[in-house]
């Protein structure tokens, strides 16, 4: 049985799928790496630069994720 999850977890789920350039396989792939939103977004900027990105990746915030 899977464990329902929290509202700030709920929110680090929708950043992270909010995030600039962040499409289906992008989010599967960083939460497969990552194991949570909250972990791949802190760690994002630094996973789009590996990734060839020269340009800091927009985030979306937890006040646009509420809304």
């Amino acid at each position: 049985m899977q464990q329902e999850l929290s509202q700030e977890e709920k929110v680090e789920w929708l950043r992270l799928y909010r995030c600039e350039n962040v499409g289906p396989i992008t989010f599967k792939n960083l939460v497969n790496y990552y194991e949570t939103p909250s972990e791949a977004l802190k760690h994002i900027s630094e996973f789009a630069k590996r990734g060839g990105r020269k340009k800091e990746i927009t985030i979306c915030s937890k006040k646009s994720a509420y809304e």
